[in-house]
């Protein structure tokens, strides 16, 4: 009920006027303690504020004065100087000097400044601003709001620029317009004057976090020790959860920090172009490449601990990442114990350096109309640190709008939907043929496999020599008795026993697996599994359906939760286990694509695979022993292709599995060989599918493979089948048909990148000192870095072990492919201008020696072709096809040479890279080259916590 409408009834019942009860709350209020004592405060406050106001209003007034007595005083020199028949102007000391050139930064100091070196700058008392912890909801990349002539008024305290390329504090005491609505500034400082741009003065005053953006032009604290130092810089990085609310600052001679808001000033003038106020070239580049791709930001992703590459003063060192601070890292020179802070997207670091020789020579080939965007089949990733393209979109940053790639610009394994440039990677496959009619399935009409029991009897061995009789009573009848079971209980459904022991070694637990034959025998590793199974013929179990990882369970099969859609065998029959199809979002199809275990040649392609063009062995025992196979020495001497010209003894199937890619190829045992196909150990890929697969509807990445039963690590999975294209064909039917399940056949190139990246390295060996010489290669990094180096340099000379010689072609990069190395601050103390430049005009010369030692490509010796070919699988191919990336996967590719020994057509072939737990998603690195459509981003979305953030 309102006060104001108090009911006559109601008063009388109460026995109180409206009047009185208003009166009594108002004194119940005024007796408060609170009241009372927030009362008291307010007065306080009031007096306070009164008496800022006539101090501000003094201070006011005393600049004023002073202002007025610095122009009295500024006029009677100029009346001394002329009574003296001087001339009074204001000139800058370059051009008193000789130096014959206008100063980049139009910083015009007056002739009475006689201290040019002062640097360190005291910081008085500054405002105190209030930071705000959230993200504005407006973009950051937002223009900055103009500033009105107004704000800028004679006598008020403004930073300034000084030669010294320091900012300090002064006052401004007069400003002269200089046309075309442009002002010059007169600053004096402590020591001298100056006459400056727009751009070159900033307020004393914190900005607000509303007006800042990524690109806004400021001047920050940069502290060195106990030093304070104030740079103009360029805002990299908005304050968010990251990196604990700061701003990082890409400071103008290459230096990166971060700051808060209380050590932030506005410039009054910046340029619309802010980069364009950098002096330093490789500099501005960086800002101006960094801006413009905003939000989108590659940067390496590494951890404590990694080890990684390093250049320094254009030497490669080897050093250890100490520290990760959101997205700068704190690198430890291991040679001489150096630290410094580097920009996570430096080139100065080794993968990222790589990633822009490999962009440049990207933009090369496509130049020349031989780069397209397909998965590499041949390529190996390295190991060690990775780029990842991070976005901060998600903090208020608007993303960039780049044209629509064509689709034949569009090359991916994965089908994706029409190309927008911030649309999450995922596979819409296209409905090419109406699928099965969509049946709602419950669990019970997915056939059930039963739990495995083992046998409670005990075996008991009595002393014997192995021999086929061992295996008789178990000998099956067909040998397809347990098709479409897990391979790993194949053993166990004959009657072997899996059993997992432990054991206690200095309070560690560790466990351990034994087979028990049939026969009794004990079987402790694989070399006594694989010598039994010869001993006694064994023709039905093989090697690799032994497993002794006692992580692997043979026993756990996935069983779908609630599939909406099944199809028990989608390959009716054509692998020799059926891969079912589930679907437990909605009732949608599979497409219906000619499924085909085997690739299929089409016009143009020619694949030799009669048996007189094969090498064959005549090895009886199974192929064990790989010195006298010949299919095994093929594999063991294509190693010698590999960096040191080393061969591997080891290389190629170790008790048929493979522990990790072997980039120079595999050569199996073929129809040529004498020995038998059951029993060889050199027989894998052309046994074709083994392990228990499912084609299921993922989430957000359309179809997808994965597995029914756990994988052991280095198992071979499935190959990529499909149609072989000749590269002119492959271009023609994308453009008609599309180009999403294109994939590089590209073995040879593969080899021969791996090769000239060691040819590279031992060219360099020669040089002097023990690091890599960057001056003699086309292209330098540029490098931002956030504090001077901590500890000595080395001794030219000197030689050190830590450092690494890596090196690439001289002619990888055009001369207009520079990129600079930023010289530290103390380096550019000593360091003349002229000095620096000079420096670039090295860059870009040849190595010594000089003549043109380019190879000829082993593709041309194949009737001169230049291009690889090119698997198609849109149409007609195996499970292959629907396998998804991952920046963090679970397969790897191998290529593996079986019915023909052409280099040019491998069978692609996939093997586990790690131990993979039932009902885990099968996925494999597509290598694609980010950057190499342009005008094109694909985001990653495998949601690894190593994800690169990017495929294109």
């Amino acid at each position: 009920m309102e006060v104001d409408s108090w009911d006559s009834n109601l008063e009388e019942e109460l026995g109180i006027s409206l009047d009185e009860l208003k009166k009594w709350i108002d004194d119940a209020v005024d007796k408060s303690e609170i009241v009372q004592k927030k009362k008291a405060q307010l007065t306080e406050l009031k007096e306070w504020v009164e008496k800022k106001e006539e101090e501000e209003a003094m201070t006011d007034m005393l600049l004023t004065d002073a202002n007025k007595s610095l122009l009295e005083c500024e006029k009677l020199v100029k009346d001394t100087y002329q009574k003296n028949g001087l001339v009074y102007r204001e000139s800058s000391s370059e051009d008193e000097g000789g130096g014959g050139g206008k100063l980049f930064s139009e910083v015009i100091e007056i002739d009475d400044d006689d201290d040019d070196d002062v640097i360190a700058v005291m910081l008085h008392a500054s405002y105190l601003s209030v930071f705000v912890s959230q993200v504005p909801s407006q973009s950051m990349t937002q223009p900055n709001p103009n500033v009105t002539e107004d704000e800028l008024r004679v006598g008020m305290t403004i930073l300034g620029k000084k030669r010294t390329k320091t900012w300090h504090r002064g006052a401004l005491v007069a400003i002269h317009p200089a046309g075309n609505g442009i002002f010059k500034y007169k600053v004096k400082f402590d020591k001298g004057k100056s006459l400056l741009s727009g751009n070159h003065v900033a307020f004393e005053y914190n900005p607000t976090l509303e007006i800042l953006y990524v690109g806004a032009r400021v001047v920050a604290k940069y502290k060195d020790g106990n030093l304070v130092w104030l740079y103009a810089g360029i805002v990299a990085e908005m304050p968010n959860n990251k990196n604990r609310m700061r701003f990082l600052i890409f400071f103008d001679d290459g230096y990166a920090s971060y700051v808060t808001l209380p050590e932030l000033h506005p410039v009054c003038r910046p340029l619309k172009r802010t980069w364009e106020d950098i002096e330093d070239a490789s500099c501005r580049d960086f800002i101006e490449e960094y801006i413009t791709a905003y939000p989108s930001r590659p940067m390496v992703l590494l951890k404590v601990g990694q080890i990684i590459k390093t250049e320094w003063e254009g030497t490669w060192w080897r050093s250890k990442v100490e520290e990760v601070d959101g997205s700068l890292v704190k690198i430890l020179f291991l040679d001489d114990k150096r630290s410094e802070w580097i920009y996570r997207g430096s080139t100065r670091l080794e993968p990222m350096f790589n990633l822009k020789m490999t962009t440049a020579n990207t933009q090369e080939k496509k130049l020349a109309g031989q780069q397209r965007t397909r998965p590499n089949m041949g390529a190996l990733r390295s190991k060690g640190p990775v780029v990842q393209y991070t976005s901060d979109g998600q903090v208020g940053a608007s993303p960039v709008k780049t044209p629509q790639a064509s689709p034949s610009q569009m090359l991916s394994v994965q089908n994706i939907a029409p190309p927008t440039f911030t649309q999450p990677y995922q596979r819409l496959l296209p409905s090419l043929a109406p699928g099965p009619a969509p049946i709602t399935h419950t669990t019970a009409i997915i056939p059930h496999q039963s739990a495995y029991r083992a046998p409670t009897d005990r075996i008991f061995y009595l002393a014997h020599t192995c021999q086929p009789a061992c295996l008789n009573r178990v000998r099956p009848t067909r040998s397809d008795i347990h098709r479409g079971k897990n391979p790993l209980l194949t053993p166990l459904l004959y009657d072997f026993r899996r059993m997992t022991g432990r054991r206690k070694v200095n309070r560690k637990m560790s466990f351990h697996v034994i087979y028990k034959a049939p026969c009794g025998l004990c079987l402790r590793n694989m070399e006594e599994i694989q010598h039994y199974l010869f001993q006694t013929r064994c023709d039905f179990i093989f090697l690799e359906m032994f497993c002794l990882d006692p992580y692997v369970l043979v026993d756990r099969p996935f069983q779908p939760q609630r599939p909406v859609y099944y199809i028990p065998d989608i390959t009716s029959g054509r692998e020799d286990i059926p891969l079912s199809c589930v679907n437990e979002i909605d009732s949608t199809p599979p497409p219906k694509v000619a499924y085909s275990k085997e690739r299929i040649p089409e016009d143009g392609v020619y694949i030799n695979t009669s048996p007189d063009f094969l090498v064959g062995c005549d090895c009886t025992d199974g192929c064990r022993d790989k010195s006298k196979c010949s299919c095994h020495q093929l594999t063991l001497q294509a190693t010698g292709c590999t960096p040191g010209a080393q061969i591997n003894p080891n290389a190629g199937y170790f008790h048929k599995r493979l522990e990790e890619c072997l980039p120079t190829g595999i050569y199996e045992c073929n129809k040529r060989c004498k020995c038998c196909a059951q029993m060889c150990t050199n027989r894998l890929v052309q046994h074709g599918l083994q392990v228990r697969l499912q084609l299921f509807k993922t989430q957000n990445k359309g179809w997808g493979i994965r597995c029914l039963d756990d994988v052991a690590k280095g198992s071979f999975v499935c190959i990529y089948a499909g149609k072989i294209l000749t590269d002119d064909f492959a271009d023609k039917e994308g453009l008609e048909m599309g180009d999403e399940y294109f994939a590089n056949l590209d073995h040879i190139e593969s080899v021969e990148n791996f090769k000239e990246g060691y040819e590279s390295e031992a060219h360099c060996s020669d040089s002097e000192g023990s690091g890599v010489d960057m001056s003699r290669l086309k292209i330098q990094p540029s490098a931002l870095v956030s504090s001077n180096p901590v500890g000595r340099p080395p001794k030219k000379g000197e030689s050190n072990d830590s450092s690494d010689d890596t090196f690439v072609k001289e002619n990888y990069f055009s001369s207009s492919s520079v990129w600079r190395s930023y010289t530290t601050r103390g380096q550019a103390k000593g360091n003349k201008e002229g000095e620096l430049v000079a420096s670039l005009g090295g860059v870009g010369k040849g190595a010594p020696g000089g003549g043109d030692n380019t190879l000829k490509s082993t593709r041309l010796f194949f009737d001169g072709e230049e291009s690889c070919y090119i698997i198609d699988a849109k149409l007609e191919g195996n499970l292959g096809r629907y396998l998804n990336h991952s920046c963090s996967p679970n397969l790897f590719v191998q290529n593996v040479f079986v019915d023909t020994h052409d280099l040019r057509f491998p069978w692609v072939a996939f093997f586990a890279s790690k131990r993979i737990r039932a009902g885990t998603e099968l996925t494999w690195d597509y290598n694609y080259e980010v950057g190499s459509v342009e005008g094109k981003v694909l985001l990653c979305c495998c949601g690894s916590t190593e994800c690169r953030g990017r495929l294109l």
